[in-house]
C-alpha cells in the first residue's frame, strides 16, 4: 500500500457493515409494537405483537376468569442497574407482556395498573398498545448511518487512478 494514500477503506467498510446490521437487529428484535387487549363479552385477553413490516409474529390468548392481574419485576442486569417487566399473573403462572425490559419503570406501573383497575372494575374493554417505535427509530439511524459509511467506503473504489492495490513506488 502507497502510503499517504487512502485506498479502499477496509475500517469503513467494516464498521459501516456493523452499523447496518446492528440497526436492522435492533428495528427487527426490539422495534415490534405489543398490543395487550380484553373483551368481557367475549372472556379473553389477547396479547398480539407485530413486526416493523405489521406482520404478527406473537399471539397468545388468555381466558379473563384467569387473568388475576398484573404487577412489574424488578431485576438487576449484569451492572447492577434495576430493570422492570410487566408480567401478567394468571392461574398457569406469570406470563410477560413483553420480552423487552427497561429502566422506565414509571411507565411499566402505569400498564400494570391499568391492568389491575380494569381486573377489579366493570369495564367491558381494555386496549393498551406499546409502541416499539422509538426502537424504530433508533434502529434506522444506526442502520443508515452504517449505509453511508458503506457508500464511502465504496465511493474511493471510483476515484479516477485509483487503484486497488497500488504498485510500490519505483515500479512499474
Amino acid at each position: 500500500m502507497v502510503k499517504g494514500k487512502n485506498l479502499w477503506p477496509p475500517g469503513l467498510f467494516f464498521t459501516g457493515l456493523i452499523f447496518t446490521c446492528a440497526g436492522l437487529a435492533v428495528v427487527y428484535y426490539l422495534g415490534k409494537d405489543i398490543n395487550f387487549s380484553c373483551s368481557r363479552a367475549a372472556d379473553r385477553c389477547l396479547i398480539q405483537k407485530t413486526n416493523v413490516f405489521g406482520d404478527i409474529e406473537a399471539f397468545e390468548e388468555i381466558e379473563l376468569r384467569k387473568l388475576a392481574g398484573a404487577e412489574v419485576i424488578e431485576t438487576r442486569d449484569s451492572d447492577g442497574d434495576y430493570i422492570y417487566k410487566v408480567v401478567l399473573i394468571t392461574n398457569r403462572g406469570r406470563v410477560p407482556l413483553s420480552n423487552m425490559s427497561s429502566s422506565e419503570c414509571r411507565s411499566y406501573r402505569k400498564t400494570a395498573d391499568k391492568i389491575n383497575n380494569y381486573v377489579a372494575s366493570d369495564e367491558e374493554r381494555l386496549d393498551i398498545e406499546h409502541s416499539g417505535s422509538f426502537m424504530k427509530i433508533i434502529g434506522f439511524v444506526f442502520a443508515g448511518l452504517g449505509g453511508l459509511m458503506l457508500l464511502g467506503s465504496f465511493a474511493g473504489l471510483f476515484k479516477p487512478g485509483l487503484l486497488l492495490f497500488a504498485m510500490p513506488a519505483g515500479k512499474k
